[in-house]
C-alpha cells in the first residue's frame, strides 16, 4: 500500500488493487521486475527472501541478504548477499560472504559501502538495558567486500556452544539492534533497520519504544519515541505523553524530513518529523 505525505492512501493507479492486468495475472509486472528478477535468486536457493530485506542502492543496484543454501562455497548455509543489475540481472553472488543467518536489513549509502543487521550477540549490554539480550543484535557497516570469519573474534554466532566469528571489512559495528535473533530460534519478528541520503542509520529498539538514530560513524545522535499505547496520539490525545509514543515498531523508513514507523501494537504507521538545530534557506542561482 501506498499513502501520501499527510497519511492518505494513495493507489499507485485509477484501478481496484484487485484488479487484474489486460493479461489476467494480477500485478503481473511487479512479479516480473522484482520477484523474477531481484528475488528470484534467494528464492531458488529456499531462503527467506520475503523476510531478510533488499534495498536498491543510489546507482540503481538492487541488493538482498538471504540464506544461500548449502553449496560449496557455503556448506554451513549461512547468509549471503547478492548484487543484481538495474535490469535484474546476476551481478554478484555472495557479495558479503558467510553471514550468520539471524541477518535481517541491508542497505547501501552514496560511498558503496553496505549496512547490515546481524544476529550477533556481544558481551556487553544494549543501550539502555540491563542486559545482553537473547534476541539483541549489530548494526554493522562494511565494505561491499567484506567477509566473515567464524573461529575467533568478538562476535558470536549463537549456537551450542556459541561461535566466535569476526569481520574482514568491518567499518564499525554497534549493538542494540532489537528483536534481531540468529537463527538458533524464529527469526519472523527480526526487525529492520534504514538509512537516509546522509548514510544516517535508523534502528529499531522494540524492547524500548524508540528508535534509535546513528550518524555515519556509528555514534548515537538521537532516540526517538518513548513506549505508549494507542490511546498516546500526542497533544490533546487521551494520554498526550509521550508525544511520540511506540510500543513495538520493527521497521520504518526515514527521509532527511520524516521518519515513518510501523508500530504493530498500536495497528498504526506514525509519521515523526525530524528538524536540525539550524537551518538556512538559500535561492537558486
Amino acid at each position: 500500500m501506498r499513502f501520501d505525505h499527510e497519511g492518505n492512501l494513495a493507489p499507485f493507479n485509477d484501478r481496484d488493487p484487485g484488479d487484474e492486468t489486460p493479461g489476467g495475472t494480477p500485478y503481473q509486472g511487479w512479479r516480473e521486475v522484482f520477484h523474477g528478477a531481484a528475488i528470484g535468486g534467494a528464492a531458488t536457493t529456499g531462503g527467506r527472501g520475503f523476510h531478510s530485506g533488499l534495498c536498491v542502492a543510489p546507482n540503481g543496484e538492487i541488493w538482498h541478504n538471504d540464506m544461500g543454501g548449502f553449496k560449496k562455497e557455503n556448506p554451513r548455509g549461512m547468509t549471503m548477499v547478492y548484487v543484481h543489475r538495474p535490469d535484474g540481472s546476476l551481478k554478484k553472488e555472495n557479495a558479503v560472504a558467510l553471514l550468520p543467518n539471524g541477518t535481517c536489513g541491508i542497505r547501501v549509502d552514496r560511498q558503496g559501502f553496505v549496512y547490515l543487521g546481524v544476529g550477533a550477540r556481544g558481551e556487553a549490554a544494549a543501550p539502555g538495558l540491563s542486559g545482553p539480550l537473547q534476541d539483541c543484535g549489530h548494526i554493522m557497516k562494511m565494505q561491499p567486500d567484506a567477509k566473515c570469519v567464524y573461529g575467533e573474534g568478538p562476535f558470536r554466532m549463537m549456537g551450542h556452544p556459541p561461535v566466535p566469528f569476526n569481520v574482514e571489512g568491518l567499518v564499525w559495528a554497534w549493538y542494540g539492534q532489537h528483536p534481531l535473533k540468529e537463527s538458533h530460534g524464529c527469526v519472523c519478528s527480526n526487525s529492520r533497520l534504514d538509512l537516509d541520503d546522509f548514510a544516517r542509520v535508523f534502528v529499531p529498539q522494540c524492547y524500548r519504544g524508540s528508535v534509535m538514530v546513528l550518524d555515519s560513524n556509528g555514534n548515537e545522535i538521537l532516540r526517538v519515541g518513548r513506549y505508549g499505547n494507542e490511546n498516546s496520539r500526542g497533544r490533546g490525545s487521551p494520554v498526550p505523553e509521550p508525544e511520540i509514543a511506540i510500543a513495538w515498531a520493527p521497521y520504518m523508513a526515514a527521509s532527511d524530513r520524516a521518519l515513518y514507523v510501523m508500530d504493530y501494537a498500536n495497528a498504526r504507521i506514525l509519521q515523526a518529523d525530524l528538524g536540525y538545530h539550524v537551518e538556512e534557506v538559500v535561492g537558486v542561482p
